[in-house]
This record gives structure tokens, sequence and C-alpha cells, in this order.
């Protein structure tokens, strides 16, 4: 099964106005995205810093309706944020809400961390293009991080991802962590 990480951009994105292309786009991708679990093959992660940014939200009704989404789709969380989100935060650039988030995509085994925050993309310098059109399979393209064939519709849905990043922390501290499998969470 494919695990997938989404950050808070993407779980609010339904719910943001809906009068840009793009948003339309990203919007109606991610709804795919989220079909694929009614399937069995995709398996989405949520975790604590997740949960708390949407706690903070101060739109109550879209709060409200971005925690039943997340309720009825996410099915493994991560409860505590892994401590190398600082070490994610400083090679990265990032800022420590990103940071935590990439850290619990990675401590969760995500293959996919997928957002739309354009700071995250810009400080990445990746854009891919995913799951536009499942059935589609005519357009091709290889993220830049990772190599990975990606499909995209016609109309060119856009989520972007941060593979680049994502795969190289990976690699880099995998033997760091296998030594060290505990990762005490951070008190927001």
């Amino acid at each position: 099964m494919l695990r997938i990480y989404l950050d808070t951009s993407i779980w609010c994105r339904p719910f943001d106005a809906q009068t840009q292309k793009r948003v339309i786009e990203e919007t109606e991708a991610f709804f795919k995205t989220l079909r694929k679990v009614d399937t069995g093959n995709v398996i989405i992660i949520g975790s604590k810093i997740l949960s708390e940014e949407i706690e903070a939200m101060e739109e109550v009704e879209k709060k409200e309706l971005v925690q039943k989404l997340m309720e009825m789709t996410i099915s493994e969380w991560i409860d505590s944020v892994p401590e190398f989100y600082k070490d994610i935060m400083k090679t990265a650039e990032l800022k420590l809400p990103d940071s935590a988030h990439l850290a619990c995509a990675i401590d969760g085994g995500a293959k996919y961390f997928i957002t739309v925050d354009d700071e995250i993309l810009k400080k990445c310098l990746v854009l891919s293009t995913l799951q536009k059109n499942s059935e589609d399979h005519a357009n091709r393209s290889r993220c830049e991080g990772c190599g990975k064939g990606l499909r995209s519709g016609q109309e060119g849905a856009v989520l972007r991802g941060i593979c680049k990043v994502f795969e190289l922390y990976r690699a880099k501290n995998w033997r760091r962590r296998q030594r060290d499998k505990t990762f005490p969470g951070y008190s927001w």
C-alpha cells in the first residue's frame, strides 16, 4: 500500500474559496487522492502537528469540516513529533511547523509528502504533478527529487510534493535513526 502524508494546506484546500483555477484543480486532485483510500491502495498518515494546526484555526465551520474529513480518511497517526525535525529545519531551511510535518511523514514511513504550501515548494525546488486522473497514463513526468514517474491529466491539476528533500533527508539520516528508535515528542 502507498503511504501518503498530507500537510495542513492540503486538508484545508477544499474549504478555500474555489475561485482560482489552481485551487479548483488542487481540490479535485486532493479528492482523487482520498478516493484511493476507499480502494485500499492508499494509507493516509496524520500527526500531532496536523491536528494541532487544524485545532488552532479561527474559522470554526472550516475547522469542523476539516476535522470530519480527517477522521474519515486518516488511518494512522504519529502521536509525537520526532526530534529530528530540528535537523530538517536546519538542512531544508524550513519553518518549525513545516519541518515537524516532514519529520512526522518520514517517521510514519510515508512514500510521499504532499503540500500546496508555496513557501515549502520554493525552498525545496520541486514541483510534481500527482494523480490528476488515475486512468490517464498518457502524460508522464518525473519528480525532480526522487525520479519516480508521476501521472498527470491534460488539465494539469497540481499537487506539489517535496520528494527531493524528503528522499535526501531519509537517506542521510537512516543509519542515525536506526540507532535511536525513540523520538521524544515536542510539546507545542
